[in-house]
């Protein structure tokens, strides 16, 4: 468990981030399938000190928090829920795409990032159109990005489809971000921490039974 603190950011985001900017092809990164228009927003970072994801995270985390008028306890739920752990643990990118739902600005670039936390708000022709726009530009990088995307599937997938299918239907006004993950045919642990942000607000008790639940089962095993 130490030793995989910040790895994701480590082994695959920054690596990627930093030949981006070398000028070589950043998806000769092993398991790198971020979209190529991320590229600039990691690049910014990855010039920076390793541990700004951590600090990139932990703020997107709190300004959520705040943004959501969440109580202390609604707070402890939140941070002490494994997807939580485990995401910020791992430097992935989870909460920076979360925090989009508290953005005045910027929803279609972040959500576009990790499509599993926003497929349902992407599906708009204006926000397609944005988002194509954005896209544009790299258009030299799609090829190289869908394979590895395809590879990416393969491993360190969490989706349940086709079985989350009507229960992702059924949600999707009701809960947007949940529903995304329900949605898509790639998730990852991390990306349901945003299952954890809902249950929080809605039903934080059933949180609390999921992250007893989950930590024994880690615990053990």
């Amino acid at each position: 468990m130490l030793g995989n603190f910040l790895y994701d950011w480590r082994v695959f985001f920054r690596p990627a981030a930093l030949a981006w900017l070398n000028g070589q092809n950043p998806y000769y990164v092993p398991e790198f399938a971020l979209p190529p228009w991320g590229l600039p927003l990691l690049a910014a970072l990855a010039v920076l000190p390793e541990w700004i994801i951590l600090v990139v995270n932990l703020a997107a985390l709190a300004w959520v928090c705040w943004a959501l008028r969440l109580k202390w306890w609604q707070v402890g739920l939140l941070i002490s829920s494994p997807p939580v752990v485990y995401s910020i643990w791992w430097g992935n990118l989870d909460w920076l795409v979360i925090a989009a739902i508290v953005l005045p600005v910027g929803k279609t670039y972040l959500f576009s990032l990790k499509p599993q936390l926003g497929l349902v708000d992407l599906v708009d022709w204006r926000r397609l159109l944005v988002l194509g726009l954005i896209a544009l530009p790299f258009v030299s990088l799609w090829d190289d990005w869908l394979l590895a995307l395809g590879e990416l599937g393969k491993i360190r997938n969490m989706s349940l489809l086709p079985w989350s299918l009507l229960p992702g239907l059924f949600l999707w006004t009701r809960a947007p971000m949940v529903a995304s993950i329900l949605l898509s045919p790639h998730v990852s642990f991390g990306s349901l921490s945003a299952v954890s942000l809902w249950l929080v607000r809605r039903w934080p008790g059933i949180l609390l039974v999921v992250n007893l639940v989950v930590w024994a089962v880690l615990i053990v095993w």
